[in-house]
């Protein structure tokens, strides 16, 4: 949710059960601006990617978050593997990485020709997808760390 004060932006994350309309947790983004959000197949874990270049990974069960400074500039697609695992960023930077939500490692990386603007990945997270800012659209082995166009 955005509200707009003048030039103040609140922004929050508010998690709601589509069961029953139950209200799961919220938690405040403070001054980061989200790009996207991603939610594992369980519901347990949220992640949010940034324009800050930050990742925030939360457990809705817990209500506990992590932020990550992941890449170098902004996160414009983040993605889920359906454990909650591993997540896929893809950034301005030009780099979609492949990171551990429990520390924020980078497990493999990929450079692309230019900004990326969408990622996702396939429930064992063996396979991922980007497309850039040209419409290059490239499938990522996240088993090997190859491209494949």
């Amino acid at each position: 949710m955005v509200k707009r004060f003048t030039n103040i932006f609140i922004l929050a994350l508010i998690l709601f059960s589509v069961a029953n309309g139950q209200l799961l947790g919220s938690w405040s983004t403070g001054k980061n601006i989200a790009r996207d959000i991603a939610i594992s197949a369980n519901g347990q874990l949220i992640v949010v990617g940034y324009r800050s270049c930050e990742a925030d990974v939360i457990n809705s069960l817990t209500k506990q978050n992590t932020l990550f400074q992941v890449h170098r500039l902004d996160i414009n697609s983040v993605a889920l593997s359906a454990d909650g695992q591993t997540a896929l960023s893809g950034s301005s930077d030009k780099f979609s990485y492949l990171w551990s939500t429990k520390d924020g490692t980078i497990l493999k990386e990929f450079k692309l020709a230019t900004r990326v603007n969408h990622v996702s990945i396939n429930e064992n997270a063996s396979l991922g997808f980007a497309i850039d800012s040209v419409d290059d659209r490239i499938l990522l082995d996240l088993n090997t760390g190859i491209k494949k166009s």
